[in-house]
């Protein structure tokens, strides 16, 4: 694809008349007038930057405005004054800027020498390395678990415990047994009886 060549709207036989009108009477950015190797730029790398922004443009998606944004880049001959014209009823007031960053991407695109925007690939190596310090915490993390767990061990040594507390049934604390622990079993007052005596006196 080459770059827009800088033909004036009487040259270029594409502009209908209300277009050169609008290509006259229109105030466009000052970038815009910067060309363009499209030889140079990996569009479908602006793809997901293109669906965000028109999806902030307008309140929701629309594939329609996002298919009509790549497909004017996809022109033989690409004209960023003309591309403004013809965004301009779906974008509205958010035309200009929207030009003014997807022009500063592509020419940054071009002039890196990878074909993708600088900026995308900052915040590639951001991600990258957010990613990788994220890892090496969670990494101290259980490296940090899992020497405690071992020092924690070695202070219990062979004592059972039970959610971090001595058993009592252990250490000897016996004072919720059966028996009563401290407290004395009180003994009934009725007198005893001698079962033997009686069982043989019914005899």
């Amino acid at each position: 694809m080459a770059s827009f060549r800088g033909a004036s709207a009487g040259q270029d036989g594409r502009f209908t008349n209300k277009e050169k009108k609008l290509l006259r009477t229109m105030s466009f950015p000052e970038v815009l007038d910067r060309a363009v190797d499209f030889k140079k730029v990996k569009l479908e790398s602006l793809r997901p930057w293109i669906a965000k922004r028109v999806t902030e443009a307008l309140g929701l998606e629309d594939e329609v405005v996002e298919n009509l944004v790549h497909n004017l880049l996809e022109e033989e001959e690409v004209n960023p004054k003309l591309v403004q014209i013809q965004l301009t009823p779906f974008l509205a007031q958010e035309t200009p800027e929207f030009m003014v960053q997807l022009w500063g991407h592509l020419l940054s695109a071009q002039e890196n020498g990878t074909g993708v925007p600088q900026a995308f690939l900052d915040e590639q190596a951001e991600e990258r390395r957010r990613r990788a310090e994220l890892d090496r915490k969670m990494d101290q993390s259980f490296q940090s678990r899992r020497s405690g767990t071992g020092d924690d061990q070695g202070r219990r040594g062979g004592s059972r415990w039970d959610g971090g507390r001595r058993s009592r049934w252990v250490d000897g604390d016996s004072s919720d047994r059966g028996t009563g622990g401290g407290h004395r079993r009180r003994r009934s007052r009725s007198p005893r009886r001698d079962y033997r005596r009686g069982y043989r006196r019914g005899y």
